[in-house]
């Protein structure tokens, strides 16, 4: 086509833009520049499409480029992933925006490939096999540092899975890139579904009933990463919910406040005549109540207008309570805080996820995370050795998060008793045990600290 060699190659089940490119010796945007409509409607199976020659290759035509793996089929996402040690599947949606370049998802296409990797017989009895719904978003037009996040995630679980495969245990993987707008019907109606033992995610709050109710059926157990209030319509007693509930949080900073309070003045903001109080905050409270902790209360305005004293114990350290979960709503009032330091003790009430901004106050929070994160030397080494970029945060990192729940999900699977459940695990950023729930019918990670910063 004026004056340049083009393949016609028609597109294979589970192949995706990045191996064509590197099976072509091309990159991704010249064969996008080739078929421009790829960049709308994404490759499809069965179509033909153009792919330039490389000028290495004028004299070599290869034809018949074929994905490693042996059994992919697609749902929800063009590219797949590929693993040369795993069986993978990955669900496919016809119109998803094709991606000029592939992101550092797709440097796990290559993830783990050894020259004594093999293809695992997964008809064998003791074979694991585990789904992993998360919005990796693997041909997204553009990605944003939420995503980046999954990604780790996934990064750190595909460690957890290559040490339980080096430790002799057969691993089946089934990918499936979930986004928001993903059907669960549409995941789930592949013939291997039915075979699974358990899934990670989702991790879009309205998808995760229905995977619930399909892993109950099927006598799996469901991880749930990402959320902390979990509630009743989920009954799968094989649920799984890390982050302990708002409920549970409260309950372990009452209690430790009633442990120390005769050292300890707790001194609750009153909201704003019709301003809604979080539900996480009214918990607090009534925890404090249920455990006959001592209150005082004052306003913002009080703050304001350099009254708060009027509240405060000389000799006590004054714990300050907003009725906030945003720390970006305290900024006004942080300086007149300052300025009570210099006569009292004071420790702001905060949550975990404001460790990511300046608080210029001592600060009291409850936290499922080690103080101290060391990822072990083991982890460092295949990380260093299989992935060329370095986690997006640092604390927590998603992607020990990833290896700590999918580690400790397989020890579970591998154990002869549910009961193995309730045992305390020790991860690499996080301890974890797992108690019955109090608002679902499976388990609630209880193991949370309280931090004084």
């Amino acid at each position: 086509i004026n004056g340049k060699p083009y393949y016609r190659y028609v597109v294979e089940k589970g192949i995706g833009l990045y191996r064509l490119s590197l099976n072509f010796n091309v990159s991704q945007e010249q064969i996008l520049e080739a078929n421009p409509k790829l960049r709308k409607t994404g490759l499809q199976y069965g179509a033909t499409i153009l792919i330039p020659v490389a000028q290495t290759e004028m004299e070599k035509v290869t034809a018949d480029p074929v994905a490693v793996v042996e059994d992919t089929t697609t749902v929800d996402t063009i590219e797949v992933i590929e693993l040369p040690i795993y069986s993978t599947q990955v669900v496919d949606t016809p119109e998803v925006p094709v991606m000029a370049e592939m992101p550092k998802i797709a440097a796990v296409t290559e993830v783990l490939l050894d020259q004594d990797s093999i293809l695992l017989d997964t008809t064998q009895r003791d074979t694991i096999r585990l789904a992993i719904m998360l919005p990796l978003q693997a041909v997204a037009a553009k990605r944003t540092a939420n995503m980046e996040r999954f990604v780790d995630f996934y990064l750190g679980a595909l460690i957890a899975i290559y040490e339980a495969q080096q430790a002799g245990t057969y691993m089946e993987i089934h990918t499936y890139d979930v986004g928001k707008q993903t059907t669960i019907e549409s995941v789930i109606s592949s013939d291997k579904w039915t075979a699974v033992d358990a899934i990670i995610g989702p991790a879009y709050r309205q998808q995760i009933a229905q995977v619930s109710t399909i892993a109950q059926e099927q006598g799996a157990w469901m991880m749930v990463p990402f959320f902390s209030d979990v509630d009743a319509t989920y009954k799968n007693p094989r649920l799984l919910q890390f982050n302990p509930s708002s409920k549970t949080e409260a309950e372990v900073f009452a209690q430790y406040v009633a442990d120390h309070a005769e050292s300890v003045n707790c001194v609750v903001i009153q909201p704003r005549a019709g301003e809604a109080v979080p539900t996480s905050v009214k918990l607090v409270h009534e925890a404090l109540t249920k455990h006959e902790v001592p209150m005082t209360t004052t306003t913002i305005r009080d703050i304001l207008t350099d009254s708060l004293s009027n509240a405060l114990v000389a000799d006590k350290e004054n714990i300050i309570i907003f009725n906030t979960e945003k720390y970006a709503n305290l900024n006004l009032l942080i300086p007149h805080l300052q300025k009570c330091m210099k006569n009292y003790k004071i420790r702001l009430y905060s949550r975990y996820s404001w460790q990511q901004d300046e608080v210029d106050l001592p600060q009291i929070y409850t936290s499922i995370f080690r103080d101290q994160v060391t990822s072990p030397m083991e982890y460092k080494q295949i990380y260093q050795r299989y992935f060329d970029s370095k986690p997006l945060a640092q604390y927590p990192r998603y992607d020990l998060l990833g290896y700590d729940l999918t580690k400790h999900l397989i020890a579970i699977l591998q154990a002869e008793s549910d009961a193995s459940v309730e045992e305390i695990w020790n991860g690499a950023q996080s301890v974890i045990q797992y108690q019955p729930s109090s608002t679902h019918a499976g388990y609630e990670n209880q193991q949370i600290s309280v931090i004084r910063k």
